[in-house]
């Protein structure tokens, strides 16, 4: 499909939201972009936010993803790292096998 996508002057773009494994998957050479995201309720959380890898050869859409991102709210460190603290609490929780950790809640 990517083939036949590329022979008609067409983007590729890889939606692997619900598909991070942390490093062992890195999305296909064959895309343009590729999306993963994360969230709290996802099995491989990263507290939040996403990743995006771009391999588009003209650097059009870097360029206008680059300009877009310019434009984006900047979270401050402080209230990022009380969001990651929160995460973690609930990760170790959840990931417990003998749920000490409820009782500190």
């Amino acid at each position: 499909m990517a083939k036949l996508c590329k022979s008609m002057d067409l983007h590729v773009i890889e939606d692997a939201n619900e598909a991070f494994s942390g490093l062992r998957y890195h999305g296909s050479p064959q895309a343009d972009l590729t999306m993963f995201s994360f969230g709290m309720l996802k099995h491989f959380t990263a507290f939040g936010g996403s990743v995006s890898i771009v391999r588009s050869t003209d650097g059009v859409v870097y360029q206008r993803m680059r300009e877009i991102e310019k434009t984006y709210r900047k979270e401050e460190n402080f209230k990022y790292f009380t969001r990651v603290m929160k995460a973690l609490r609930l990760f170790m929780i959840f990931n417990s096998k003998d749920h000490f950790f409820i009782s500190f809640i």
